[in-house]
């Protein structure tokens, strides 16, 4: 009988699931956009992500800080079908905008990512899909929380779906292929 107590300890320490195992947890949309507009945007204009969402007060809905007197909790951070949605529509919209950009400026861009999509603007040419034009965009966007082997997926990917594709088609595909990826919107 003495050793039921030990056996019950020891079973639950195996059924417990490791800590590195903790549910993924997204950054939250405030989070995306600063760091989003610490790489492409001018300082006086930063990017506003919330502005893409179908209806306001839904970014609470996809993690964001709440405050309850002196305490702060993150709180809607893990994904699930409700915010995946949000995200999706949000990040489309974005993308749209970004795309459109290069018929007319829709967003505030820094002047080496405007270079860099000036030069994705003339998809399909050859200096559009130049490995340094793609990359430029790829750290704009993504910056460096993915691995390199990320950008080799990504860009066979762009290449393979949108290689011939007008250039407002794929430059929209290629950044919601970026903000889709876990390394974008997952804390690490």
């Amino acid at each position: 009988m003495a050793r039921f107590p030990i056996i019950v300890a020891a079973l639950a320490l195996l059924a417990a699931p490791p800590a590195h195992a903790a549910a993924a947890q997204f950054k939250g949309l405030s989070v995306i956009s600063k760091e989003l507009s610490a790489r492409i945007a001018p300082e006086e204009g930063p990017i506003e992500l919330d502005r893409y969402m179908p209806a306001d007060g839904l970014d609470d809905l996809v993690g964001t800080w709440a405050a309850f007197g002196t305490e702060h909790k993150f709180q809607n951070g893990q994904p699930n079908a409700v915010n995946m949605v949000l995200l999706r529509l949000t990040f489309a919209g974005f993308a749209q905008s970004l795309a459109q950009s290069c018929k007319s400026p829709q967003l505030l861009l820094n002047d080496s990512f405007f270079d860099t999509l000036e030069a994705l603007c003339t998809w399909p040419s050859d200096e559009a899909k130049n490995e340094q034009v793609l990359t430029a965009f790829w750290l704009g966007i993504m910056g460096y929380n993915a691995p390199e082997s990320e950008f080799a997926v990504w860009r066979d990917f762009v290449l393979g779906t949108y290689g011939e594709k007008p250039a407002l088609e794929a430059i929209e595909g290629m950044t919601l292929a970026l903000m889709l990826n876990p390394y974008f919107l997952l804390e690490q």
